[in-house]
């Protein structure tokens, strides 16, 4: 199989609350890198709180600095939830309760 690089499209995203307090953040890409997704977080809720602009992340995600440390969100609680093969890829219905069956 050939590689096809690191270029990775980012297709959709929705971030909502379960009660009383867990965030959920749902990516939806056609692939991912080795902590891409924490990275987005991880970046994202920095700007949230304040400490980075959006423009800030905008210029890392435009010009990639590879071997640059960033803010990683830590690993507990990510998960995937799915995979899409020949189906067109959407991101599932918000599920209240994310960890039911």
């Amino acid at each position: 199989t050939g590689r096809r690089g690191s270029v990775r499209t980012l297709l959709g995203t929705r971030v909502f609350t379960v009660p009383p307090d867990l965030l959920v953040i749902d990516l939806l890409g056609d692939g991912f890198l080795y902590k891409m997704a924490r990275f987005l977080v991880g970046q994202a809720i920095r700007c949230a709180c304040g400490k980075e602009s959006i423009e800030t992340l905008r210029g890392l995600l435009d010009s990639p600095r590879p071997g640059v440390l960033h803010h990683i969100a830590p690993a507990e609680g990510l998960y995937l939830a799915r995979v899409f093969y020949n189906d067109a890829p959407m991101l599932p219905p918000a599920n209240p309760h994310p960890f039911s069956a």
